[in-house]
């Protein structure tokens, strides 16, 4: 139980976490700049001349590489195509023309920048502990969830059942980080096709599972709120990120190439950081409200082992009568 302090080691954590993520993801297009073109990787990671690299908003790639100094002794300008480098290249969102698959988009994004091994290997490091929390909270481990969901549910009121509707949650999750992994394991390089199917597919199962999360808690209730507000925020900017790429006066702007990377980093924080807010609210509320156990009201309310207080034991048959009464 979050109990003790107002906002929880444990949410404390969690946030930590979440932020270490996002310095990652939102630096994306900067750690790119650093490793590939400041530090020098391209020389050693980037093995495709620039002639052969088409860029996806048009632009002419052998003169971005020419303008940047990519030169190798064994080729002259050199690029670096899709999945090469340490993060994918930030120069422009290149073209993977090959015989497994073909990727072309104007646009960077998350998918882009990490199908490289190092990319996707951080992303999965960093991203572990962040998506334990959402186990921790979504399967009911947290006080709210206890004191809420937990509770008896008249059949009548409940009509899925409150098993089953745990079950969903359960299940949407289990879907979720099925879908997560199996997104790092196809790059957008190797296969975008399956890609692209499985980001809409945990993206959907996550959103499932935290409306589902909101309908357990109670729709009443403040964190319910807070759930399907942010849930509406998230589609909401996944949509206009995705829909600035069909706005040609757009195409080759800051705001073209990287509007559907900073909706996705944007989208992806909103809904890891509902774990912590939750686990804020929960602490909050049981704090207020939850009562001590039987064991604890003995020895720390009245240091007897053998009195408990009325307001923590079943009232007698005279106690009921005189309550009636009054």
């Amino acid at each position: 139980r979050f109990q003790g302090t107002h906002f929880s080691k444990l949410a404390a954590s969690n946030c930590f976490c979440i932020c270490l993520l996002m310095i990652y993801i939102f630096g994306l297009p900067l750690w790119s700049y650093l490793a590939n073109q400041k530090m020098g990787y391209f020389e050693e990671l980037c093995t495709t001349p620039a002639q052969f690299v088409q860029c996806g908003d048009g632009r002419n790639y052998t003169e971005i590489a020419e303008s940047l100094g990519r030169r190798r002794p064994d080729i002259g300008l050199v690029g670096c195509t899709c999945g090469e480098g340490v993060f994918g290249d930030h120069a422009c969102p290149v073209v993977q023309n090959g015989k497994i698959a073909s990727f072309i988009s104007s646009q960077f994004s998350i998918s882009y920048y990490i199908a490289t091994p190092s990319g996707t290997g951080a992303m999965a490091a960093l991203s572990f502990f962040p998506l334990l929390f959402v186990w921790g909270y979504g399967l009911g481990f947290n006080a709210e969830v206890e004191s809420h969901v937990m509770k008896k549910i008249s059949p009548s009121k409940d009509l899925l059942g409150t098993s089953t509707r745990l079950s969903f949650v359960f299940w949407t999750q289990v879907m979720f980080q099925v879908l997560y992994g199996a997104f790092l394991f196809s790059t957008v390089c190797i296969a975008p096709t399956m890609h692209t199917i499985l980001v809409g597919g945990f993206v959907v199962a996550e959103v499932c599972h935290f409306i589902a999360m909101a309908s357990l808690i109670g729709c009443e209730t403040t964190s319910a709120k807070i759930v399907f507000i942010s849930i509406i925020a998230v589609v909401s900017i996944l949509a206009l990120g995705f829909g600035l790429r069909y706005v040609s006066s757009l195409n080759g702007t800051f705001v073209g190439l990287y509007a559907f990377h900073y909706a996705e980093c944007l989208s992806f924080s909103l809904v890891l950081l509902l774990n912590p807010a939750l686990m804020y609210l929960s602490d909050s509320f049981s704090a207020a409200s939850v009562k001590p156990t039987l064991p604890e009201a003995k020895h720390t309310l009245l240091g007897s082992k053998n009195r408990v207080p009325a307001h923590f034991r079943e009232p007698s048959q005279d106690e009921k009568h005189e309550n009636a009464i009054a």
